[in-house]
């Protein structure tokens, strides 16, 4: 389809940089968004690429729109973001690993049911599933529906800590306060919007098949098999076997994003096939 244009390379700084730089060699080629796909080794990566913050501020429109996705992954940020907010609430907040586990709850493995269910019910009301409005809107509703769904959901805890609690005390009046009230609620880029292209991990890109896949690189050696020079070409057989797998399910066009270059790395990289997509975005632009 492409010919000799169908291995090229993009590089970064910032490697969210390259994802604009790859939208544009998909609009010139006319390949569809929704056939292409962003991959990625480290969720750490791909969390810097999708901005996923654990300490956004609004952490529950944040976590409900992980958590209607079905990917595990997701699923798993919500449950921190839902009790990172949860436990600001109780003013007793425990470590990132135990889901911001309270000191006070005696459990864990009963705190991340919890979290689990409160999440099921909050996602099955439909103005809290709302986005497409101001923060203040969907602040108000909040206010008058997540306090009988916590209550209710904490008697999941009684006799593991939950009765050092004064419930009633937090979860009244005006309790929880809307954030830049009259900004549109942000639709996370990777969840909601159809605008943008899918990013997955080489893991969870096993099986799939895309027209185009940008494969980025980590920025140094020292990640696990994530680096296109020290791994996927001069690597152990598992890092190889991992750029394999990544630069294995596009079709049609692919495309490594990876760090700066020097000269030595340069011709290696080309020597192997890849042609500089800046080049060919110039070369589209001077003939549009």
């Amino acid at each position: 389809m492409f010919g000799e244009k169908s291995l090229l390379y993009l590089e970064y700084n910032n490697p969210k940089d390259v994802v604009t730089d790859y939208k544009n060699i998909l609009k010139a080629y006319n390949i569809s968004f929704c056939e292409s796909s962003i991959i990625v080794k480290q969720n750490s990566l791909k969390d810097e690429i999708v901005n996923v913050k654990p300490e956004e501020k609004h952490l529950l429109i944040s976590a409900l729109q992980y958590w209607g996705q079905g990917n595990s992954y997701q699923k798993q940020l919500a449950l921190k973001f839902v009790g990172l907010q949860v436990s600001k609430w109780l003013k007793d907040s425990g470590s990132e690993r135990n889901y911001y586990c309270p000191k006070e709850i005696q459990s864990v493995f009963k705190w991340r049911i919890f979290l689990r269910d409160v999440l099921s019910d909050f996602s099955r009301d439909s103005k809290l599933m709302n986005f497409k409005r101001i923060n203040k809107g969907w602040y108000a509703d909040a206010r008058n529906i997540i306090p009988s769904i916590l209550m209710r959901r904490f008697i999941q805890l009684e006799g593991y800590g939950i009765e050092g609690f004064n419930l009633n005390k937090i979860f009244n009046g005006m309790w929880y306060k809307a954030v830049d009230t009259n900004k549109q609620i942000e639709l996370y880029n990777d969840v909601v919007s159809e605008e943008n292209i899918k990013t997955l991990t080489v893991h969870g890109a096993k099986g799939c098949t895309f027209e185009s896949t940008l494969v980025i690189s980590s920025k140094t050696a020292s990640s696990q098999s994530g680096h296109w020079k020290a791994h996927w070409l001069e690597g152990n057989d598992e890092d190889k076997r991992v750029g394999y797998v990544a630069s294995t399910r596009a079709k049609y066009l692919l495309v490594w994003g990876i760090p700066k270059l020097s000269d030595e790395d340069r011709n290696l990289i080309e020597s192997i096939g890849f042609i500089d997509g800046k080049k060919i975005i110039s070369q589209l632009n001077s003939t549009n």
